[in-house]
């Protein structure tokens, strides 16, 4: 029986019997000797053998229906990205809205100038925006925090500072700076699209203006979700503070009821009279439509009601403790008077027999 890995082998010379050079001759010569097997089985598969490269075979091949036997994958070319994979690495998702921030356009002599800033971006991503692509120069600074830490103990933070001037000389450096005197962590483009005519220096005070406007609309609308979302939180909290006041003022109602109930059964025991029958209720609140501060002070009022009862049960366990124990010495003196009063026959009995 042949060994597996040299039926693989087999196959796969056979499979390029037709592409080898001549030095390998013999292969010609073994053919016949291979069990059917390792052998194209049809037309299809030996036009593959015609087409299969030196030392391996194509994708197609692997996945040929006529093949008899598993190839070994060793012999086979890397498999090509189908057309899907290929799109999917050209194509970035969008970003977020507020994830870049643009200037409005500043034009002076058919120059006009437009920035944008982004805070998660690349440089080269901020740089590819399709709006940009036109544009004559698109320079870019950017200042992210640094994955390196200090070796000093102060929680000081490093950041990593760049430049591209892309064809605008000292522009690159200005945005540094820029990023740099408004403490802003991010990337940030200024895209120029040249008119013909040289406005001198006043270009970098367009540069620099753009910048710090895209930057000062990322600062409003990151401190606007964060106000939004701290607004979310709140009433989140506030939600769940209200549920639980709610089922806590549900549950001191039950116990209300039960805690006036046990007052009423120990009043009765102790003026020895039957308990009277509880005092009719009126349903339980509707807690749901009331206000945070009613349900605050619908809280304080049955603290208050359940102190009241407790104190109450507390005084009438005290006057059924001073009745038990004053029952107890009643019984007792009298229970002494009546051996008294037995033992006195007796005692005039004795005397009578003494004398």
């Amino acid at each position: 029986m042949i060994d597996t890995n040299i039926g693989h082998i087999l196959r796969a010379c056979v499979l390029t019997i037709r592409t080898i050079p001549d030095d390998y001759w013999w292969l010609e010569k073994m053919k016949p000797g291979f069990p059917r097997c390792f052998r194209p089985v049809s037309e299809e598969t030996t036009t593959l053998a015609r087409m299969t490269p030196r030392f391996g075979l194509p994708f197609s091949a692997l996945q040929s229906p006529n093949l008899l036997t598993p190839i070994n994958l060793r012999w086979a070319s890397p498999a090509r990205p189908t057309d899907m994979a290929l799109k999917r690495e050209r194509s970035s998702s969008p970003a977020p809205p507020l994830d870049i921030l643009r200037s409005s356009s500043v034009e002076d002599q058919k120059s006009v100038f437009v920035a944008a800033f982004s805070s998660t971006l690349s440089v080269k991503a901020l740089q590819g925006l399709p709006e940009f692509s036109t544009a004559t120069h698109r320079m870019a600074a950017w200042r992210k925090r640094s994955r390196q830490q200090s070796l000093m103990p102060s929680k000081k933070v490093i950041y990593d500072l760049g430049h591209d001037d892309d064809g605008e000389k000292w522009a690159g450096s200005r945005l540094r700076n820029v990023l740099n005197d408004t403490s802003a962590e991010g990337v940030v483009v200024v895209a120029r699209w040249y008119g013909g005519q040289n406005i001198g220096p006043i270009r970098f005070t367009h540069i620099e203006n753009c910048a710090k406007e895209a930057i000062w609309k990322w600062k409003a609308a990151d401190e606007e979700a964060k106000r939004e979302q701290a607004v979310k939180k709140q009433r989140l909290e506030e939600k769940k503070s209200r549920k639980e006041l709610e089922e806590n003022l549900r549950e001191r109602d039950l116990n209300i009821f039960v805690l006036r109930g046990l007052l009423a059964e120990k009043t009765a025991e102790l003026n020895d009279t039957e308990k009277a029958p509880p005092t009719p209720q009126k349903g339980p609140p509707d807690y749901s439509n009331m206000s945070m501060e009613a349900l605050k002070r619908v809280d304080k009022a049955r603290d208050a009601t359940i102190a009241f009862i407790l104190k109450g049960i507390d005084k009438v366990d005290e006057e059924l403790k001073s009745k038990e124990t004053f029952s107890h010495s009643k019984q007792n003196t009298e229970k002494h008077k009546d051996e008294d009063t037995s033992n006195a026959p007796k005692d005039e009995s004795a005397k009578e027999d003494k004398n």
